[in-house]
């Protein structure tokens, strides 16, 4: 299974610090990945940090505004000097929003143009696409759009404060998931090793899009 193994490659993750960042980033180096921590918070990357180094790898934390265009190039640049090279860029920085989905009354020429920038699955198709034809086929550009997890983030819409029982968000939400029940980071990491890896080579261009997603984008104006 040498295909699936990433050991000395060079992978940053951008949003590490955060919960699926966290497991993202542990999943790379489990496969051999050495890791650049980059996020927003210093010390939550460097928290990842300590556990990322259980597996043998080089990890470093990096603070970083994946929104500062400015600020993206100087880290950039630090970590070219500290890793030598870049052959995996992860971007887990934030999540989907309501004012970058099209839906009966919002056309896609009627979103809001900053909003549509911070999703980065509506161009995944089109990045791929440009790279390809004007690199050549070591670049590729895919994404993972898994569906719901229950995260600190999202626990308040989806169970209830009173109780821990589901909003009726969450049972919408699961009545839509063939495997019934919320997503753990965990299910991420096999689909991210494959498309780092050189077994998904000659993939480029797709979302990976767990069940779960696929049925609600078709239920969003209800939810």
């Amino acid at each position: 299974m040498e295909r699936f193994s990433l050991k000395g490659k060079n992978a940053v993750l951008l949003g590490g610090g955060g919960v699926l960042g966290t497991t993202m980033s542990k999943g790379l180096a489990e496969a051999g990945a050495n890791v650049a921590v980059c996020d927003l918070r210093l010390e939550n990357a460097e928290e990842v940090v300590k556990e990322v180094l259980q597996f043998g790898v080089i990890c470093k934390a990096y603070k970083l505004n994946a929104l500062d265009l400015n600020d993206l190039k100087k880290v950039c640049n630090e970590v070219m000097a500290d890793f030598g090279r870049i052959d995996i860029i992860v971007n887990a920085v934030g999540g989907n929003m309501k004012s970058a989905t099209t839906s009966d009354e919002v056309s896609f020429f009627d979103l809001d143009g900053e909003s549509l920038k911070k999703v980065v699955s509506n161009f995944t198709q089109w990045l791929a696409v440009d790279l390809a034809k004007t690199y050549g086929e070591k670049i590729r550009v895919n994404a993972m759009a898994p569906g719901f997890f229950l995260t600190k983030q999202n626990r308040f819409l989806l169970t209830s404060k009173e109780d821990g029982n589901l909003t009726q968000r969450g049972e919408t939400i699961l009545s839509h998931t063939p495997i019934g029940r919320f997503g753990v980071p965990d299910d991420i990491v096999g689909t991210l090793v494959w498309l780092a890896s050189d077994a998904s080579k000659f993939v480029t261009g797709i979302v990976v899009q767990w069940m779960e997603a696929s049925q609600l984008s078709l239920e969003s104006n209800k939810l």
